[in-house]
């Protein structure tokens, strides 16, 4: 039996929570695989996904059909259950406060304990706290690095651009070691077109992942060129730095990086156009941006381990601003990165704003 085949046979269901890009590529992915799924969505969302979900890939376009509510009250969970975490960093506290306390049924329907004793949760999530977190409340955690090129075409269509592949991920057990349900969920990805491995040490790959997502921030905030490719490996630098830092094994990372991104290569799907990073799709939809768990995550492991990270705090920073502004991607001054970036960086608060220039806010969501 192949292991597509395996993963078919195997009973487990999922309940997605987060039905954003990322919530609804893995939800699309696990369908097509035979696996159960439950997509926890809210607001207009909701109504829209019940009507199906439209995924669209260089090859063309198929509708998929997940269960979709609203609440843990309309989901009946039971021990062969996973909780798969799609949401942004700053949504967790909520989310697991939510579903911890959620009954879990036997095959008899008799209870037989709670989603935060007998239901695993996985964290398809960028930064490195969302398994912290979740394991203050949750007995069995894993993690999962995501290297999968995904966005929200429409309320109920979701675009993945992937060439060959849809992408990659790396499922782990928290804090490190080995989980069962780990390699069933390789099994129903791989089935899926996710190339998927397990590891014994998922944090260091996250942290590999964290070091391309502080990334994000640049082009969010400032045009291509004028130096603003620079900043990004400066920003980039600091956080393998604090990471090595800090105890995590950097050496790999480098290759690992080349791996992910030849992996997520992406194709073309007619009538679309790639928005950008998921730090760029968040303000372009209003939504709030995870930064302070991205760059502010490198700025925290710079005050731990005693290491200036003035490239990360500035980002961190300017992310804010552009938020209270409201302002488009792309928008601040590029003549901020005149002259040398790290001097302008290291000017800390003092330095001048680069919304002050008349082109941030003529630029400004409307």
């Amino acid at each position: 039996m192949t292991d597509g085949e395996d993963a078919r046979r195997a009973p487990s269901s999922y309940v997605i929570v987060g039905a954003g890009a990322i919530g609804c590529a893995v939800a699309a992915v696990l369908l097509d695989a035979g696996a159960s799924v439950t997509l926890v969505a809210r607001g207009p969302r909701l109504e829209a996904l019940q009507q199906g979900l439209t995924v669209r890939r260089p090859a063309g376009a198929h509708v998929v059909r997940p269960t979709v509510v609203s609440s843990p009250s309309q989901v009946r969970l039971g021990p062969e259950t996973s909780l798969i975490l799609a949401v942004k960093s700053q949504d967790t506290p909520t989310v697991l406060a939510q579903w911890a306390a959620a009954t879990v049924h036997g095959a008899d329907g008799k209870r037989v304990g709670t989603a935060q004793e007998l239901v695993p949760v996985i964290c398809f999530q960028s930064g490195l706290e969302n398994e912290r977190l979740a394991a203050r409340r949750f007995t069995a955690v894993v993690g999962a690095a995501v290297w999968i090129s995904a966005y929200m075409q429409d309320l109920k269509t979701v675009v993945l651009p992937g060439a060959q592949k849809i992408g990659a991920v790396d499922l782990g057990a928290f804090p490190r070691g080995s989980d069962a349900r780990c390699d069933e969920l390789r099994q129903r990805l791989e089935a899926g077109e996710v190339v998927t491995r397990c590891s014994t040490d998922i944090m260091r790959l996250k942290a590999y992942k964290l070091v391309s997502s502080v990334r994000n921030a640049v082009p969010a905030l400032l045009p291509a060129g004028h130096g603003s490719e620079a900043l990004a490996d400066q920003a980039a630098a600091e956080a393998i730095t604090v990471l090595a830092a800090s105890g995590a094994d950097m050496t790999d990372c480098e290759a690992e990086l080349r791996r992910a991104q030849a992996l997520a290569c992406r194709g073309t799907v007619e009538g679309t156009e790639t928005p950008g990073n998921s730090t760029v799709q968040s303000l372009v939809a209003g939504a709030s941006v995870e930064t302070d768990y991205l760059n502010g995550e490198v700025v925290l492991l710079g005050k731990l381990t005693g290491i200036a990270t003035p490239v990360n705090r500035w980002l961190q920073l300017l992310m804010a601003e552009s938020v209270a502004r409201s302002a488009a991607p792309g928008a601040a001054d590029p003549a901020w990165l005149t002259g040398t970036t790290r001097s302008l960086v290291e000017a800390g608060e003092s330095a001048e704003s680069p919304f002050t220039a008349g082109r941030a806010s003529a630029t400004q969501r409307g």
